[in-house]
């Protein structure tokens, strides 16, 4: 059995896509959690796969209160995954029964051949890699191609002792990551740049149609090459206090939205998932269109016949497709470091801003 671990729409449509071009003959059960970005269960069919793929959607937060009820081995099952430390067979049979009596769907009792995991920090990789020796990864966005500042000088210390970067950490960094497939494997960091393997979304109609329907997918909204995709993402903490107006991301999409009209785009909104629309209502009354921020964008992009333009301030979205999109950011990767004070400044000369976007617009076909 291939297991895959999912906590995002993202991670949910790649799982479908690698195993619908898997062995047919072996079993692949995907495990959404659908709580962390409040996706509806119910907007997911799990009835449209092929029989060879097992979707089941879990509550993240309802199997660790199941878990934790269990008691001091429950708590003790929690702390090892948390603090990477393995468990004995005696205990992984009791985490096995334990997430099979939340939900008999998650019956792990033949072999696990490939754990396949995501972001192989969070809580629920932690959680599931007690299960399996080892695992594979499977790209999640900008993520995989970055180091990660360690600021707690407690794990400075432990990374140092383990003979690892005591500043940095990278996806796919353990011992027990076999593999990471990426769209991008040559774009990896250095240290876990052995690992990589090509990661291909097969242009398989059939395969697309599978997951089309298991999102129940809206196919009556068509993007072609005159559709600006504007991907937004939330005000970040560090922003807060430093900007005059909180507001002052708002005030970019706006003037996005108007420029791009002016030079013949039809621009549509993307939400951050984390994002709600109504505090986007200003933008609705002026007939802006919203994509759904419940869907993953991937899925947009695949089901366009034309190439799509998607802009943001500087996010990771569209990331790993550009063979479907064009990226287009107002603040590149290059200067992502400065990104505090670059946006500050462009809040007190909006000249400077409009020139940004205006660069931005001008490169488009």
């Amino acid at each position: 059995m291939d297991l895959y671990i999912c906590s995002t729409v993202r991670h949910l449509l790649f799982s479908l896509y690698k195993s619908q071009s898997s062995d047919s003959n072996t079993l692949s059960k995907i495990i959404f959690f659908y709580d962390y970005q409040d996706v509806d269960p119910k907007s997911i069919d799990t009835s449209v796969l092929p029989k060879n793929i097992e979707l089941v959607l879990v509550s993240r937060k309802l199997l660790v209160k199941h878990i934790k009820k269990n008691g001091f081995l429950g708590k003790y099952i929690l702390f090892c995954s948390l603090r990477g430390l393995s468990i004995n067979n005696n205990i992984k049979n009791s985490l096995t029964s334990l997430i099979r009596e939340y939900d008999n769907s998650l019956d792990f009792s033949c072999t696990i051949k490939k754990l396949y995991l995501y972001n192989d920090n969070n809580k629920m990789s932690r959680l599931f890699r007690l299960l399996s020796s080892s695992y594979s990864m499977i790209e999640d966005g900008m993520g995989n191609y970055v180091e990660h500042k360690v600021n707690s000088k407690p794990k400075q210390l432990l990374r140092y002792l383990s003979k690892k970067d005591p500043k940095y950490y990278v996806f796919g960094e353990m011992k027990q990551c076999d593999d990471i497939y990426a769209i991008h494997p040559e774009k990896l960091p250095k240290s876990v740049l052995h690992k990589g393997k090509k990661l291909v979304l097969s242009k398989n109609k059939t395969y697309t149609s599978n997951i089309q329907r298991c999102f129940r997918f809206d196919k009556s909204y068509s993007l072609d090459k005159k559709t600006l995709i504007i991907a937004t993402q939330p005000t970040f903490n560090i922003l807060k206090g430093k900007l005059i107006d909180n507001g002052f991301f708002h005030e970019i999409y706006d003037l996005i939205i108007s420029k791009s009209r002016s030079e013949g785009f039809e621009p549509v909104l993307k939400l951050h998932p984390k994002e709600n629309e109504s505090d986007y209502l200003s933008f609705k009354e002026k007939g802006v269109t919203f994509l759904s921020n419940k869907q993953p964008l991937e899925l947009y992009l695949l089901s366009s016949t034309d190439t799509v333009n998607i802009i943001s301030i500087n996010s990771s979205a569209g990331i790993g497709m550009e063979e479907y999109c064009n990226i287009y950011k107002l603040i590149p990767d290059s200067e992502v470091s400065n990104f505090v004070d670059i946006i500050s400044k462009l809040e007190i000369n909006k000249d400077s801003l409009r020139e940004r976007i205006s660069i931005q617009l001008s490169q488009m076909a």
